[in-house]
């Protein structure tokens, strides 16, 4: 009989790298626009600059993963969601 173990083993140094810089990347992309916007007064501007940063996200995505279609939307979609979030919070 053939069974899969319970532990797999070590990972490989290569993915501990890649899960690593796949962190670093996904906090960034949620960091780096949230200050962005802290210093952009004009609301106008910030709409447009949100609208830059999940364009710049989807283009990554597109990119970098295999993602499919309804994947790339619901991402989006998550993304725009967390941006407008605060953009709706931070209105002076």
């Amino acid at each position: 009989m053939n069974q899969v173990p319970l532990y797999p083993g070590p990972k490989s140094p290569i993915t501990s790298m890649a899960r690593t810089a796949f962190a670093l990347l996904g906090a960034c992309s949620l960091l780096i626009p949230i200050v962005v916007l802290n210093f952009i007064r004009i609301q106008n501007f910030r709409i447009l600059a949100t609208i830059g940063f999940v364009l710049t996200f989807i283009f990554y995505l597109v990119l970098f993963t295999e993602a499919k279609h309804m994947e790339l939307v619901a991402a989006a979609a998550a993304y725009s969601a967390v941006l407008v979030v605060y953009l709706g919070s931070s209105i002076p």
